[in-house]
């Protein structure tokens, strides 16, 4: 006899991680596969951005090391350059994990910009902040 073929949802969250361990200590056979599903809602996107014809295309993957994974994006994809938010690590945490934009930056071959959030706007929602370019 074959053994039974199980989904798990996992997000990360406490509630996931429980039933997998319900999972474990309550109904696991020997025999038994897993999936585990991790499902990604596209981004959210400013709704300009949606009328302005852009061409886009939505990538997502598994991957234990989100920047090689963004590199390698970036890559398969024929980009030219990276655009990228920080989640602003402290100096302290930076340093004994690494930031998946510090490691794009580093391991990119393409033109890699990291927008820093420093703004917040009327409601208390946290904005990129805006420099000035050749165009500003």
């Amino acid at each position: 006899m074959s053994g039974r073929k199980i989904l798990i949802p996992l997000d990360g969250s406490q509630h996931a991680e429980a039933a997998y361990q319900w999972y474990l200590d309550n109904i696991r056979r020997d025999g038994d596969s897993l999936v585990i599903a991790h499902i990604l809602e596209p981004p959210s996107l400013p709704s300009f951005s949606l009328k302005s014809g852009f061409n886009m295309e939505f990538v997502a993957e598994p991957s234990k090391r989100p920047g090689e994974a963004l590199v390698d994006i970036a890559w398969r994809t024929g980009c030219n350059m990276v655009v990228m938010g920080t989640r602003g690590l402290g100096d302290v945490k930076r340093a004994f994990l690494g930031s998946v934009s510090d490691y794009v930056l580093h391991n990119s071959r393409l033109a890699v910009t990291i927008v820093p959030v420093k703004l917040r706007d009327s409601q208390g929602e946290r904005r990129p902040s805006q420099t000035g370019g050749a165009d500003a």
